[in-house]
């Protein structure tokens, strides 16, 4: 029964007949109890978000720490955060800024890094740093009957750094190696070129080191970071998980109660450049089967009034697979495995940027559909159903990023270096609640206008330049900034 029922499964698959083997039994129509996909259940209303109230000290020399109880496992997480990362690198030395923190883990003036190293794991904690646009985060992970003892090793890998001079060529040159990697990668490139052209002489413009910088940072460019940025005055501790601030207090005023002050003021920020008219870089990258696409705005900081508008609005065009590009480009057209859209939470004139790869061949009719949805989004204001959706899952994902105490933590530094209200977080429900579909097309209208769009295309130049130009005037360019001198027009 097993071998007759699986020849007439292959006839079926191979559109063959079968002479002299047995019908197979007739099958009986019947009703289906549930539909194949059932239908969608209904959404309740979005949870609420108590934010939890941390609590607040200064030290003597001006340092601020935070300290939020919160979680149920026995750990403690220490976020010390200096202000000013990428946006407060020299001209000429990207990558400085993550260069220097990432040498903290090489040693300090007491011990090596070998000896570093095992002081973190004998306390069975973890210490990693991250650099963003507009500060540096170093942050220490332990059991919390080692809090103690924790903040006094973070002291220390954080405020006295060796820096020797074979840990920086060692560093130098895993740097150049990942650097080489990710050159390689055309979304990477794409967005090295994007925020280049969107940002001009801004310091959001910088998104990583370059060859050529890593090559020039020497261990006094380290010295000399670390003498301007890291100092009392210029950072700030926020402490999160089993912690108590009473007990803290006396261990946090041990632990960095000398550390000097001193931070450097901030430098002027330039605005980004004006961008009056549709452009197009095309960036060669022969031998590509596909296409990145990558469009960008400078647009405002994340304290601006028009920011949940704005969110909204990028939510909107392509904040999930169930947002306008992904059900246009994917679904629709099956020209890429998706296509979104999103603008970060900063500090200044916050990136928005929409993405995606598409198969080469497809390269002009993506590029016309992309225009044509943000066209859409300034200029007709979305159904009552679709935006009542996009509100749904923004608010949605608010509970996830508030599950845990280093989650917390990461929230609250994000509130000091945006220049957020304390209640942002507890208002942000409302916020997004409140926005209406007038001020999402309104939003769209005034940052997201595609008549001003900077799209950056990495594929094959030669045969995406007439797709290209069918949108605007093109610009050949490529990762490292060199240019043609006359850019060619649309046709």
């Amino acid at each position: 029964m097993i071998r007759t029922t699986f020849r007439w499964i292959l006839a079926a698959a191979l559109g063959l007949g079968l002479s002299g083997c047995p019908s197979p039994p007739p099958s009986t129509p019947r009703e289906r109890a549930v539909p194949l996909v059932p239908p969608r259940p209904e959404l309740g209303p979005s949870p609420e978000v108590a934010f939890p109230v941390p609590e607040r000290f200064v030290l003597a020399n001006g340092l601020p720490v935070q300290v939020l109880r919160a979680g149920r496992l026995p750990m403690a997480h220490f976020v010390l955060v200096v202000r000013g990362g990428q946006a407060a690198e020299p001209p000429g030395l990207p990558g400085l800024a993550d260069f220097t923190a990432e040498m903290l883990k090489e040693g300090t003036r007491r011990h090596t890094a070998e000896e570093v190293l095992a002081m973190v794991e004998d306390l069975g904690g973890t210490f990693r740093v991250r650099t963003d646009r507009d500060a540096v985060y170093h942050v220490l992970s332990v059991p919390s009957e080692h809090v103690g003892t924790a903040l006094a090793t973070l002291a220390e890998i954080v405020t006295e750094p060796a820096f020797p001079e074979e840990e920086v060529e060692r560093h130098r040159r895993r740097e150049l190696g990942r650097l080489a990697l990710l050159r390689a990668d055309p979304d990477y490139v794409a967005q090295v070129v994007l925020f280049r052209e969107i940002y001009g002489d801004h310091p959001y413009a910088r998104i990583d080191a370059t060859p050529e910088s890593l090559e020039r940072i020497q261990r006094e460019h380290l010295v000399t970071f670390h003498r301007d940025r890291y100092a009392a005055d210029g950072a700030f501790l926020v402490a999160a998980g089993d912690v108590d601030a009473a007990a803290l207090r006396p261990l946090v005023e041990t632990a960095f109660g000398a550390w000097r002050n001193g931070a450097a003021p901030p430098a002027p920020v330039p605005d980004p450049p004006a961008i009056p008219a549709r452009r197009v870089l095309l960036v060669d990258r022969p031998g590509s089967s596909q296409t990145a696409i990558q469009i960008g705005f400078a647009t405002v900081p994340q304290r601006d009034p028009d920011f949940a508008a704005l969110a909204l609005a990028a939510d909107v065009l392509g904040g999930s697979a169930s947002a306008r590009l992904f059900l246009n480009l994917r679904e629709r057209h099956g020209w890429t495995y998706g296509a979104y859209a999103g603008v970060e939470e900063s500090a200044d004139r916050a990136p928005a940027t929409i993405y995606t790869d598409v198969e080469s061949a497809a390269t002009g009719e993506a590029l016309v559909e992309l225009m044509a949805e943000m066209r859409r989004l300034r200029t007709t204001e979305a159904p009552a159903e679709e935006l009542a959706a996009r509100r749904g899952y923004l608010t949605r994902l608010l509970p996830l990023r508030v599950e845990t105490p280093l989650n917390l933590a990461f929230l609250l530094a994000q509130i000091e270096i945006n220049g957020l209200p304390a209640d942002y977080w507890d208002t942000y429900r409302d916020r997004i609640e409140a926005v209406t579909a007038e001020q999402v097309r309104d939003a769209a209208d005034r940052y997201l206008d595609d008549g001003r769009a900077v799209v950056v295309v990495v594929g094959v130049a030669g045969e995406l330049l007439e797709a290209c130009r069918a949108i605007g005037p093109v610009i050949r360019t490529d990762i490292d900034g060199a240019r043609d001198a006359t850019p060619v027009p649309p046709p």
